[in-house]
């Protein structure tokens, strides 16, 4: 069980939800006009989920470097 979930955890989740990305982008391709608001905003937020977990886990850098190093603390040696 403990390995199962360790492979989960490596790159298992962000396979998963790419793949929900990309069914979600061609089901709503197929059904937009007859969707309603409701699920149009769904919709967007199962495009956008892959984008913004591949840009915080896999891409360099990623928005953690933009917080650490360019926005980082105003004391330098604050203990």
């Amino acid at each position: 069980m403990v390995k199962k979930l360790d492979k989960w955890c490596d790159i298992n989740w962000i396979i998963f939800i790419c793949v929900t990305g990309v069914v979600a982008a061609v089901l709503s391709a197929i059904f937009w006009d007859s969707m309603a608001l409701g699920a149009q905003g769904a919709v967007f937020v199962a495009l956008i989920m892959p984008f913004h977990v591949l840009e915080e886990w896999k891409f360099p850098g990623g928005l953690h470097i933009f917080y650490n190093v360019l926005l980082g603390p105003k004391e330098k040696n604050k203990q």
